[in-house]
């Protein structure tokens, strides 16, 4: 079940954490999929931010998995990573 927010998000709720597993990795596929009808789009990739680094390994295993091969347009990352990506963007050291 989900709802579409204000800002074009949405919420989504699922019964148990394999069905919102199920639902998350269809919606990556899904949005994924839109991203590499529009090559231009790929210049900046969908994002997923994790708190750790096991559950990056699994999320990203599992949409491989799911989809038979790699996925373009789609970067799955720890917050750190994120953190690191920016400081670094900005010119900063960490």
């Amino acid at each position: 079940m989900s709802a579409a927010g204000a800002g074009g998000g949405r919420v989504e709720v699922a019964w148990g954490p394999r069905a919102a597993e199920a639902s998350l990795v269809d919606s990556l596929l899904a949005a994924a999929e839109s991203l590499r009808s529009d090559p231009v789009r790929l210049a900046l990739p969908l994002r997923v931010v994790v708190p750790s680094r096991s559950l990056r390994l699994h999320l990203a295993a599992r949409v491989v998995a799911r989809a038979g091969s790699a996925v373009v347009g789609l970067r799955i990352q720890t917050l750190s990573g994120l953190a690191l990506e920016i400081l670094d963007r900005a010119g900063e050291v960490a």
